[in-house]
């Protein structure tokens, strides 16, 4: 037995002089074993580093392992497994039924701990707890020495899991983390082991757990063999960096002596690793070295790169690999791209080497949650516990393995949608619809539902965790999961998607061990479905699928902590920026760094501390700076995504120091060599040329080279087709041409029938009139409520309130308000179950919709009302009609050129006072949304629907003559209002003033009080205000007769000249604009135009907003000059 120390700063040969002792002792010896131990993610790169080396086809008496499948060949032989085996699906599957069965022992952790989020962190604690020999009887005994506080709480809720989850686990599973422990135990029973040698390689630091594992080793085997990344020199400038090595070195020693091992020590420091670049081996030196000395060379192997945000940075980056790949002959497999953070990083090193069509390989493990397969188990779980919901249902379907086609599918969603099937309605056939088409519907209908039916019979009420389980699978072979699965990873392969393939070859295996786990661990206990998918989600969030390489010459990419591979001689590490390299160690752990410090006092050292991750972070950069034979490239980007500014790493500053002439480049001043770099591959040159031809378009200054890059493109025949279309799209014009008169009146269905509020759209946008009238786009129907919904129930109880008035004999100046309570009430029960097939009814929030809408509605009728009775009109009409089936025939406007537009339209109510001689109506709009009134919006013919409906009225044929009152617009609400006083009155006295009518009264006195009989200062019911003298406030919106009628002819010549130009074919993008609103604020019809001021002829149609007295002096001043004429 004996132990051999390999030590040796980084790239000095540690692995290479492992590989030269394996090939020696394979040499001279013939039954011994001999075992390579490498941390896990490094096992296969390991063995064909190994294979490599050896430069063999195979290899058979050796074995690559890491310590867990050690521990399982030690089992294989000695036996002992008598417990199960779980992974970190199992773990998490167990400690999320724990929680839920301790959750209200919990005090800290009580609303927290049910979230994946923590189970995870729990995992990685209960974890670094075991691998420092640190159990529930540890934390126990230093709870009792510990004061009250929030420390002890959260020590108490952790000892409090921790103690109940070996407590369910520790007789019958075992983790990984529990094979290590048993290990220990089994390798004095061990024969192979004491009959092989060990090399261990590729490791830094080890817990308490793996060290006592080590030592038992090399007791045990032949001989033992450990290399150490650390330089033995006490004096070394950066001794720091190998601190943690050093411990370990230091605690194997002392161990080696005191059994009495022969050793043997190996320092490779005193050797230059000739391989490797002068350049790239002064920075390993001086990297961290205190004090440092300057490099005073010039530097042509090491590169800084400043990008202007992180796409730039990326972007040349990728032209770099390509330009080292084209002048220097690198091989892919040669480069290594790395990063600290690859959740921001990872997508865009994906999609640009994919655009520069760069073989990569991207070692970054996946989780399997967005994968279709594990989408479609737990949607068809929660479509069962959620009661058969749309959004459920939509998920599973949109996971393509459901039973149905995509055209069966996507029929039967959009009839779910419009008729709201969910629930109970599932079950029954639908009835609604097309009778053609609902054979069909049902056919989809049965295909889909009868197999969720029958499993949900199976699991009614609580269930064995087995008995789910079974039901589950038997549901997955009904459907045939797993052959559609195959056929999909067939057509995956078809396309080349050969990573996919990788991903989705292991899924169904994943989902099996999944379950297999789920029966082991809980089979027996009863559970609803509804805890039996949480815990089954929870298995499943915890996994994550590593991707094997597709091919070996490609690109590695991945996260430096997972790099990994040996003589590469590029590498390109991105990100380096503050907070990112070294990383700002952000405490997301369970445990804060304060709450570690203070255990370590009581002896539990978990390693996670900030200054143990702070050095295990520093000799991570170390040795991956010191990586590369021939050439390093460090980059940050100045901006982030969203243009917010981000600092460069301290790093950067640093290796500046060490090489004061090397000379940082970026892309923020545009040099001519810079620019250069971005032309690389066809495909990647591509992309940037189109960005110049841009600038080039738009006026800007581009490099003369790029018209060569497009003259080269212009001569490649397979570049023509996408040539022309960015050319296209550098001049495209969203702008349309006039459709001509012939084609206008075709496409409107000449003779228009028009209401008054499509031509004050056409007011607003011409091209949106022109899609919603010419081109009629239809929306899917959804069976919900939305804000038209509620206006046209609001209106029609109002009518319907009306008509049953009438019919019960009922006169508006006679009914109190209880009587009209019970009839609006009495209206409402009626119209909900018939409207919109029942949509009212269909949920407890659309019932509670109701109740209020009933309360709006008394308090509507009420206020209409008492408006009645406080004044001299009558009610003349309601809900009255002019047009085709209307009781007065539509308005006829005739144009220029002889054709004709009618218009048509509904009055809500019309009054009447009755005069001598004469007669005077005022006109009432409902509205349920926000209202405004001004004659601005009139004047501009934005708002013409009022103005136009009295002058259809005053048209009409009558034994008396009929003059304008008013017009106005009353808002159907209930509104709350602030108010100090409690008593009811003054309440009410409040609501009547927010209640109060908008629009527009006649200038005359005796009119004015037969609206309000009881006005006083300001009208209750009408915007109107009175002095003592009789006199009209200056801010009432009222006009003399005459102005009214002026306001009256402006009105109807607008909508002359709007149908002109609807019928001469103008569809032009041409939104108003009034101050800060625009048509397009709400516009549907946005993403069609794409307008945009930046595009030419793209223009809004600004109008400035004009007073009532500014609008009565245009329009006098335009009579005045009509008049002349």
């Amino acid at each position: 037995m004996s132990v051999k120390y390999i030590l040796g700063r980084a790239a000095r040969g540690k692995t290479h002089r492992v590989f030269e002792d394996i090939k020696l002792i394979l040499k001279n010896t013939e039954n011994e074993r001999l075992i390579l131990v490498v941390p896990e993610q490094y096992t296969l790169q390991a063995e064909r580093d190994l294979i490599q080396y050896l430069n063999t086809p195979g290899i058979m008496r050796i074995e690559v392992l890491s310590f867990t499948r050690l521990a399982y060949h030690v089992f294989n032989e000695t036996g002992g497994i008598t417990r199960v085996p779980i992974d970190q699906q199992g773990k998490s599957m167990m400690i999320r039924k724990v929680i839920n069965e301790i959750q209200d022992q919990l005090n800290i952790y009580n609303k927290t701990a049910i979230h994946y989020g923590f189970i995870s962190k729990f995992i990685e604690l209960v974890s670094a707890l075991k691998k420092n020999n640190v159990y529930p009887q540890h934390l126990k005994m230093q709870l009792e020495l510990m004061k009250e506080g929030m420390m002890k709480e959260k020590l108490k809720d952790i000892t409090n899991i921790y103690d109940k989850l070996l407590e369910k686990s520790q007789a019958s599973y075992m983790d990984s983390d529990d094979a290590m422990d048993l290990l220990l135990e089994k390798i004095d029973q061990s024969s192979f082991l004491r009959n092989s040698h060990i090399w261990i390689d590729g490791f830094s630091n080890f817990p308490l757990q793996t060290t006592a594992i080590i030592q038992k080793l090399m007791k045990t085997t032949k001989s033992t063999t450990i290399s150490l990344p650390m330089d033995n020199d006490e004096a070394a400038r950066d001794r720091e960096v190998f601190f943690l090595s050093k411990k370990i070195y230091k605690r194997l020693k002392s161990a080696a002596r005191e059994m009495n091992l022969k050793e043997e020590v190996i320092d490779l420091n005193h050797e230059e690793n000739k391989y490797i670049n002068g350049e790239i081996r002064y920075l390993e030196r001086e990297l961290y070295s205190y004090p440092y000395y300057p490099y005073n060379h010039e530097v042509k192997n090491i590169e800084i790169f400043k990008g202007s945000n992180i796409y730039s940075e990326i972007e040349y980056m990728v032209a770099k690999v390509v330009e080292l790949v084209r002048e220097r002959g690198y091989r892919w497999r040669e480069i290594a791209i790395v990063s600290n953070d690859m959740e921001s990083y990872g997508s865009i090193i994906k999609r640009t080497l994919d655009e520069h069509q760069i073989p990569y390989f991207l070692d970054q493990k996946r989780s399997i949650m967005n994968n279709p397969i594990i989408q479609f188990i737990l949607s068809t779980l929660e479509v069962i516990t959620k009661g058969y919901r749309y959004e459920e249902i939509s998920r599973l379907f949109k996971t393509g393995f459901s039973p149905l086609t995509i055209d069966q599918y996507e029929k039967l969603e959009l009839y779910i949608l419009q008729y709201g099937i969910r629930g109970n309605k599932w079950k029954a056939p639908f009835e609604y619809g097309k009778e053609e088409e609902l054979e069909q519907l049902n056919n989809s209908r049965e295909t889909f539902i009868q197999p969720l039916l029958k499993m949900q019979e199976k699991i009614k009420g609580k269930n064995s965790f087995e008995k789910i389980t079974r039901i589950l699978f038997e549901y997955l072979e009904e459907v045939k999961l797993r052959e559609r699965l195959e056929v999909w990873i067939a057509n995956l392969r078809e396309q080349g998607l050969y990573e996919y393939v990788n991903e989705n070859t292991q899924i169904w295996n994943i989902v099996m061990n999944t379950l297999d786990q789920l029966v082991e661990i809980l089979g027996q206990e009863r559970i609803a479905l509804r805890e039996y998918y949480s815990i089954l989600e929870s298995g499943f969030s915890s996994y994550e699928i590593g991707i094997i390489p597709t091919t070996l010459d490609q690109v590695l990419v991945g996260q430096i902590q997972r790099s990994k591979s040996q003589d590469i001689k590029a590498l390109f590490i991105v990100g380096v920026n503050d907070g990112v390299l070294p990383s700002g160690l952000d405490e997301k752990d369970i445990l804060s760094n304060e709450e570690k410090v203070s255990l370590q006092e009581f002896g539990i050292d978990l390693g996670t501390d900030y200054e143990s991750r702070s050095l295990q972070e520093r000799y991570l950069i170390y040795s991956s700076m010191a990586k590369p034979q021939d050439y390093l490239w460090l980059s940050c980007a100045l901006a982030d995504g969203e243009g917010k500014a981000l600092r460069p790493s301290s790093l950067i500053d640093r290796i500046k120091m060490i090489f004061p002439k090397l000379v940082e480049k970026n892309d923020i001043i545009e040099e001519l060599d810079i620019q250069k770099k971005l032309i690389s591959t066809p495909q990647g040159t591509f992309k940037h040329l189109v960005e110049n031809l841009r600038t080039a378009a738009d006026g800007g200054t581009v490099h003369g080279f790029w018209w060569e890059v497009y003259r080269w493109f212009y001569q490649q025949e397979q570049w023509k087709d996408i040539r022309e279309n960015i050319i296209e799209g550098l001049f495209h014009k969203n702008q349309v041409e006039e459709v001509g008169s012939a084609r206008a009146k075709y496409i409107y269905k000449y003779p228009i029938y028009s209401s008054v509020s499509r031509l004050e759209g056409y007011a607003n946008c011409p091209f949106a009139h022109f899609i919603k009238y010419g081109l009629r786009p239809r929306e899917v129907k959804e069976y919900k409520v939305e804000a038209p919904d509620v206006g046209v129930l609001l209106h029609e109880s109002l009518s319907m309130f009306t008509d049953k008035l009438k019919e019960e004999n009922l006169d508006w100046r006679n009914i109190d308000r209880e009587t009209a309570d019970k009839i609006m009430d009495t209206v409402v029960d009626k119209m909900v179950p018939s409207y919109g097939e029942g949509v009212f009814e269909s949920t407890h929030r659309y019932k509670y919709l109701v109740k209020r809408l009933k309360r709006i509605s008394r308090r509507a009728i009420w206020t209409l009302t008492s408006h009645l009775k406080a004044g001299e009109f009558n009610l003349l009409y309601h809900e009255i009609a002019f047009g085709r089936n209307g009781l007065f025939p539509p308005l006829e406007i005739e144009l220029s050129d002889g054709s004709k537009v009618f218009l048509e339209g509904r009055i809500d109510r019309v009054d009447i006072l009755q005069g001598d001689g004469e007669d005077y109506v005022k006109i009432i709009d409902y509205k349920s949304g926000g209202i405004d009134f001004n004659l601005s919006d009139i004047y501009y013919g934005l708002s013409l629907q009022l103005i136009v409906y009295i002058g259809a009225l005053l048209q009409q044929n009558s034994k008396r003559p009929l003059k304008p009152a008013g017009i106005f617009y009353f808002k159907i609400d209930d509104p709350m209002v602030k108010s100090d006083e409690k008593i009811i009155e003054k309440v009410e006295e409040e609501i009547e003033k927010e209640l109060k009518m908008k629009g527009l009264a006649l200038k005359d006195i005796n009119i004015i009080r037969a609206m309000d009989r009881d006005i006083k200062n300001h009208s209750k019911i009408i915007p109107v205000g009175l002095t003592k003298e009789d006199k009209f406030y200056k801010n009432s919106p009222v006009l003399e007769e005459e102005d009214f009628y002026q306001l009256l002819d402006h009105a109807m010549t607008l909508v002359k000249d709007i149908s002109e130009e609807m019928l001469r074919g103008n569809i032009r993008i041409y939104p108003v604009k009034q101050g800060k609103k625009t048509a397009c604020d709400y516009c549907e019809y946005r993403g069609i135009c794409q307008f945009d001021t930046l595009f030419e002829d793209n223009y809004y149609h600004n109008i400035n907003k004009l007073n009532n007295d500014e609008v009565i002096k245009v329009l006098q001043s335009k009579q005045g000059v009509k008049d002349n004429d």
